[in-house]
């Protein structure tokens, strides 16, 4: 019996060294408030026509049609090319379901980034009663680092979008 619960036993302490130092792979480099030291992540490949362009010139904007929020700054990035990872919430009031896709937009309308849906968000779900599905989290990715940026859920058949919630400065 001693036997059975001491090779258990190794086991969890071999899992617990690999989650903690995972596999080899060095953690990445970051200043010491946390930045990253190295490139942002690349942006989605269906975005690349409508960065640097100004919103306006590609979509048809539909304000009060969405419902949704900028929860946070996630990540910072110092490398080449710079900018930062945002993470929200986004619900489509009209077709009541949740976006999949999201431009990033600066102070002067220009596209600056792209992001994509990514996670349940269950604290949604339970306190806005609009909403009835709990896929509405995304993730952004944006080539700034400072200024006030602006979220927007959009359909690339129907070119339509809708501002998300309010802006966020970095």
């Amino acid at each position: 019996m001693t036997r059975k619960y001491g090779s258990l036993k190794n086991a969890f302490i071999l899992i617990g060294f690999v989650m903690l130092f995972g596999c080899g792979e060095a953690p990445p480099a970051r200043t010491p408030d946390g930045v990253f030291i190295e490139p942002l992540p690349a942006l989605a490949s269906w975005a690349h026509e409508f960065q640097d362009a100004d919103i306006n010139s590609h979509f048809k904007l539909e304000a009060g049609n969405c419902i949704g929020y900028l929860d946070l700054v996630e990540s910072r990035f110092k490398g080449e090319p710079s900018g930062v990872t945002i993470r929200g919430w986004a619900w489509d009031s009209v077709a009541a379901k949740p976006y999949d896709k999201f431009l990033v937009v600066d102070e002067s309308d220009q596209i600056v980034g792209a992001g994509f849906s990514e996670g349940n968000r269950e604290d949604v779900l339970s306190a806005i009663a609009q909403v009835t599905q709990p896929d509405v989290g995304f993730l952004a990715i944006a080539k700034r680092e400072t200024g006030k940026l602006k979220v927007f859920g959009v359909y690339l058949d129907t070119k339509s979008a809708c501002q998300l919630g309010t802006e966020i400065q970095l």
